[in-house]
């Protein structure tokens, strides 16, 4: 859709049209529903907003996709800040804990791979099968299983280059910014 055709009459019906498209992109990439909610809403703010400002959109949905992303890194940066200030408040004794914040920190690296291992890291941590992601993507099994080992091995070389980490005991005791 191009801007020469997109006003604030008909901007809400453009946006109805790739809402769908929308959704389903960030539903793969957020880890709930209200997330994906107030995402939409902020993009569909800032359509408006950067209309109200006289500035053109070329192609509506390459414009919408980029907002995305650019919102996507924001809210996982975002969540990675408050995650860790959370870490310095955890009781050094409380080891679960600090191993479960540090699986929280993964999600902004894990969102930095490229889709498809991503996708499939991610059908790891929500607990989709690999058979239903293959479905949906129209591979083999065998190839989501693949991109998961890739993509894991992507995941340590960035979490290894990133931070300092600790293992006892299978799990994580400490780990810090290099």
């Amino acid at each position: 859709m191009k801007t020469a055709n997109i006003n604030h009459s008909n901007m809400d019906q453009a946006f109805l049209e790739m809402e769908k498209a929308l959704r389903q992109y960030l539903i793969r990439r957020l880890p709930d529903q209200a997330s994906v909610d107030d995402l939409v809403q902020d993009i569909f703010i800032k359509a408006l907003t950067t209309l109200d400002e006289g500035r053109r959109i070329e192609n509506l949905m390459a414009w919408v996709l980029t907002v995305a992303k650019t919102m996507l890194a924001d809210f996982y940066r975002a969540r990675a800040r408050e995650l860790e200030s959370d870490l310095s408040s955890l009781p050094v004794e409380d080891e679960s804990a600090i191993h479960q914040v540090f699986a929280e920190c993964m999600l902004p690296f894990i969102e930095s791979l490229a889709p498809k291992y991503r996708d499939a890291l991610m059908a790891d941590l929500r607990g989709t099968t690999y058979a239903n992601l293959a479905r949906e993507e129209g591979v083999s099994i065998s190839a989501i299983k693949s991109r998961a080992a890739r993509g894991r091995l992507q995941l340590k070389e960035k979490l290894i280059a990133c931070c300092h980490i600790e293992i006892d005991h299978g799990m994580v005791s400490e780990f810090k910014k290099k």
